[in-house]
């Protein structure tokens, strides 16, 4: 656990820089893959690939986008010479020999507030996870005590940096942000 002077002042530098640095360079697939694999974070406590892979296999019979996104995430493992899952290694097996089909319909990447949802999501895992706070903010947590209020708060000073806003800078409204943004990792139930 970190210590108490260290919150809330080196959470807020951390979130602005990582805020700086996602307005000024675009994602890359690798990047791609991380902001996957902390979305998976945010939404299950958990870091490991074989959380995510459920809903990423479900959502792929249907969606193309996450169809893809498995396709970019076995050609992360092989480039880099390491071991798939075995239900990631199950799926590119069915997906060569064409038991598994890339659906027709969907999008092909996602689009700029996917993205955008993505990187708030694994900041926010990450932050909550390195000083052991809570996401939401509460009556008990008070003045800059959650997660979402810090991001609130560096989203407000990156402004000034860059002369526009990429994240909401009131904690209602970052919550609002957050909530919509864990939707991404839902699956419908039949």
């Amino acid at each position: 656990m970190k210590s108490s002077n260290e919150w809330p002042h080196r959470a807020i530098e951390y979130a602005k820089l990582r805020i700086l640095k996602f307005a000024e360079s675009p994602l890359e697939d690798a990047n791609f893959f991380n902001g996957y694999m902390e979305l998976v974070s945010s939404d299950s406590g958990h870091s490991d690939l074989d959380d995510a892979l459920h809903t990423l296999l479900a959502k792929a019979k249907k969606d193309k986008l996450y169809f893809i996104t498995l396709k970019r995430i076995c050609a992360h493992y092989e480039t880099r010479g390491i071991e798939k899952p075995r239900e990631l290694s199950v799926w590119l097996f069915n997906m060569l020999r064409d038991i598994e089909v890339e659906p027709k319909n969907g999008k092909t990447g996602p689009n700029k507030s996917q993205t955008e949802h993505l990187f708030l999501l694994g900041m926010t895992a990450t932050i909550a996870e390195n000083y052991e706070k809570p996401i939401y903010p509460s009556f008990s947590t008070g003045d800059n005590g959650s997660v979402l209020q810090v991001i609130a708060l560096a989203s407000k000073e990156a402004k000034k940096e860059l002369g526009r806003m990429i994240l909401p800078a009131t904690t209602e409204a970052m919550r609002r942000r957050y909530m919509k943004a864990k939707k991404i990792l839902e699956v419908k139930r039949r």
